[in-house]
């Protein structure tokens, strides 16, 4: 992996975190439903083709 790629991945890690602390289960849940949505809306794009 790139160095780039982790150092964004880190400052978004912390931002996470820090957010975490005050706003913990909305986020989870906010970024599990955009985590499914994602996943399912690329699933069904692979499945249906160009």
């Amino acid at each position: 992996m790139e160095e780039r790629t982790k150092a964004i991945l880190a400052t978004l890690s912390g931002a996470l975190s820090a957010l975490a602390e005050d706003y913990g289960m909305i986020l989870l849940l906010g970024c599990a439903f955009i985590s499914l949505d994602l996943a399912t809306g690329l699933a069904k794009a692979k499945i249906s083709g160009p």
